[in-house]
């Protein structure tokens, strides 16, 4: 057994031997002596024979790499794990000068302002293991520059430092620059110097939280332009504090051609904060003599205090498909973003963001938390106590709701010889797939189709089609469309009517909300800043009691300045008469966020929207966004619905709207087209049973019912003067009815299903 095994052993050496390659080793020197330093540096290549290796340098070293080599001869051993050997011979090479060493280019300067050049770093102590010779570094040229040694902020435990070159007067173009290290090596450097700046980077405040005094629960949302080609740093500094180096100072460095944005500074107490945008995008300035030099600009921001005996309440809402209340993971139980979050008492408002995730400063008490999406019914308790700092706390959602796609659109104003823009908004409301999606838009015949974005895949005539993909869960598409309006001031007057409708493969639930119709009216000079109300009905100045369901409201907004505006903030504090539980979203011309925050103030922002001034680019300086909400009910004749909104361009003060003004009435007036009495339709709202009215109708009659979009979904045929119909199976929304008497002549009315 014993000779077996020795045989199994041999036969295996054997075997190693055969397939293993010879050794060998060769050297690839990386880095000569400059001037005789140690800074030679070699490393090694191994091939063949069986790892692992060890390696014998004949400056001593172990490892694969040799480094502070001085010049001359050098040789290397490497042995393998069956120790075989192998060597290669070197030699480091004795070089008098650096040479050319590399190019540099000058930080970003404002007028004025001497050009700074950052050039390679060296070390605050001797480091031989590095091609850098000893400092100081001394530089001179036909521009003879003078330097100093930074490290970013002055870190003393910073083990790099750099050499700031300064240029005073100096032309942009590129320099050649003569250097010495300690011991006298020399060299060159190459630095370009840069053309002064117009402007800085625009970068404003966008939003603010306020904290608790006790606790650091505030933040700073800013938004912030792209950079032009090079780098600079946005710092938020409280004014209690002195220099930028300080450990409160936070910063965010924006990189070369970063797309602009918004990024928030969180965690933080109440107070004062210099919102700083500078030029030192590595603090190489900062603590040094040239302090000043960097190009800066500054805004004063204010956290607002909530008070001592406060913390944060945060959570997520989210669909409890399991009906456990504990949220699972995301891949499971997906979140819902873009909801309304209602705390009572108060009640105070909340937009969930694109996480379904929450988050409010409030006083310590007890509270209920209730989301108020139009889709999903909340089914896990919502009272929860805060005690504490931070305090979590998920909202949950019955799931197994239906697919619902929801179409929003907007636009602009009417004009002849202008544009005319359409913003459309998709929505997958639900996590439900879509299947293959269809957006058709069908132009009122005087418009001229220009351009869409995405492009659509077919124009015929005046329907415009794209076939879209909505893969994701909750997903939200942008459609933009431009149209052309005759310079005819004939059409001064009449009314532009344009509708939208979206289809899906899969079978949408709730099919109420797919379409929409724009009648805009085409109006010679205009307010360019305004606000405008447009009731489900119809009304633009009447809100009709027990017809009318909901409100549609336009902010529409114009650059009338002479520079382009960089961000555009809306606000709209909503009065008493309106409900902000009820707000649906809608379609806005740019991009933007929006948002529900505190009692029912609406804030919808466009950061970096670059808009143009009317008198660069007319047809672009234009921008608009909308939302629907319902009032609060009752609502009795003579009640106002009065609502303004704020636009604030950049740093300017704000633009405020014309009032917006609904006066509730009842409706007087008998439908078009129709004769004799009115037609009278109640219970309205109604979930069950609706009576629909027409004594001196001509009989017999039909009685249609309608959705919006104009689909007839029940029909109903009537002998006498009053028919009692079943719309309990009907999708909750609004519709139509239409009465088709005997002598072809109709009337309309409108009621809703809850």
């Amino acid at each position: 057994m014993n000779t077996m095994i020795r045989s199994t052993n041999l036969l295996l050496s054997l075997a190693l031997t055969a397939t293993a390659s010879a050794l060998s080793v060769d050297v690839q020197v990386y880095r000569h002596s400059y001037c005789g330093r140690e800074s030679g540096y070699a490393a090694a290549f191994v091939s063949g024979g069986v790892p692992p290796y060890t390696y014998a340098w004949s400056n001593g070293s172990t490892e694969s790499q040799a480094v502070g080599l001085f010049p001359g001869n050098y040789s290397l051993t490497v042995t393998d794990s069956q120790s075989d050997q192998a060597t290669a011979n070197f030699t480091v090479d004795l070089l008098n000068s650096y040479g050319f060493f590399g190019s540099f280019t000058s930080m970003a300067r404002c007028a004025g302002d001497d050009a700074i050049v950052p050039v390679f770093p060296v070390m605050s102590a001797y480091d031989p293991t590095v091609s850098f010779g000893p400092a100081p570094f001394m530089y001179s040229s036909p521009e003879d520059p003078w330097s100093i040694a930074s490290a970013p902020c002055q870190d003393p435990f910073e083990p790099i430092w750099t050499d700031l070159l300064v240029f005073s007067g100096t032309a942009p173009g590129n320099y050649t620059v003569n250097f010495t290290d300690g011991i006298g090596c020399p060299g060159t450097i190459e630095v370009a110097i840069t053309p002064e700046l117009n402007d800085l980077p625009q970068v404003q405040a966008v939003n603010v939280h306020p904290s608790c005094a006790s606790s650091a629960t505030g933040s700073i949302t800013f938004s912030y332009e792209g950079s032009q080609g090079y780098e600079y740093l946005v710092l938020l500094r409280p004014d209690v504090i002195a220099g930028e180096c300080a450990p409160q100072v936070s910063s965010e460095p924006i990189g070369t051609n970063t797309p602009s944005g918004t990024r928030t500074f969180g965690s933080l107490l109440p107070g004062d904060y210099w919102l700083i945008t500078s030029t030192d995008a590595y603090r190489w300035l900062a603590g040094t003599p040239l302090s000043e030099n960097a190009c800066k600009d500054s805004t004063l921001v204010t956290v607002p205090s909530l008070g001592t005996d406060c913390g944060v309440l945060s959570g997520r809402v989210y669909i409890d498909e399991n009906a456990d209340c504990l949220m699972g993971s995301a891949g499971t139980e997906n979140r819902v973003p873009g909801t309304i979050v209602e705390i009572t008492p108060g009640p105070i408002y909340l937009t969930t963001n694109s996480s379904g995730q929450y988050s409010i400063g409030l006083n310590f008490g007890s509270y209920t938390v209730t989301e108020q999406n139009a889709v999903f019914d909340q089914s896990c308790p919502g009272s929860v106590t805060l005690a504490s700092a931070n305090q979590p706390f998920n909202v949950g959602c019955a799931g197994g709701e239906p697919l619902d796609v929801q179409l929003a659109m907007a636009n602009g104003p009417a004009r002849p010889g202008f544009q005319l823009d359409y913003a459309i908004d998709l929505d997958n409301l639900t996590p439900a797939s879509t299947g293959a999606v269809t957006l058709t838009v069908t132009l009122d015949p005087v418009l001229g189709f220009l351009s869409a974005n995405p492009a659509p895949a077919t124009v015929a005539g005046n329907v415009v089609t794209w076939n879209l993909t909505m893969t994701q869960v909750f997903q939200h598409v942008d459609v933009s469309l431009r149209t052309q309006v005759p310079p005819d001031v004939g059409l001064i007057g009449t009314t532009f009517t344009t509708t939208a409708l979206v289809t899906t493969a899969n079978t949408d639930g709730n099919l109420t909300n797919n379409s929409a119709t724009s009648n805009q009216l085409v109006t010679g000079s205009y307010d360019p800043n305004d606000k405008r109300a447009f009731t489900s009905t119809g009304g633009t100045s009447t809100w009709t009691i027990n017809e009318d369901e909901w409100i549609d409201y336009i902010i529409r907004f114009q650059n009338t300045g002479t520079d382009t505006a960089f961000n555009v903030i809306i606000t709209d504090t909503l009065p008493s008469t309106l409900d902000p539980a009820t707000i649906t979203w809608g379609a806005g011309s740019h991009a933007h966020s929006r948002a529900l925050v505190g009692q029912g103030v609406l804030k919808f922002i466009f950061p970096n929207i670059l808009l143009p001034d009317s008198n660069v680019n007319e047809p672009l300086s234009h921008g608009f966004v909308g939302f629907r909400i319902r009032p609060r009910l009752p609502l009795l004749p003579g009640d106002e619905i009065i609502n303004i909104a704020n636009i604030y361009f950049d740093f300017n003060p704000p633009i405020i709207t014309e009032p917006s003004v609904l006066v509730a009435e009842f409706s007087t007036a008998v439908e078009a087209g129709g004769t004799g009495q009115a037609l009278q339709i109640f219970p309205n709202p109604t979930d069950h049973v609706l009576t629909i009215l027409l004594p001196d109708a001509v009989q017999p009659y039909a009685v249609e019912v309608l959705t919006i979009d104009g689909r007839v979904v029940a029909l109903h045929r009537v002998s006498g003067p009053a028919a009692n119909m079943n719309v309990g199976e009907l999708a909750a929304g609004p519709y139509s009815i239409r009465v088709i008497r005997a002598d072809g002549t109709e009337q309309h009315g409108r009621f809703f299903k809850q």
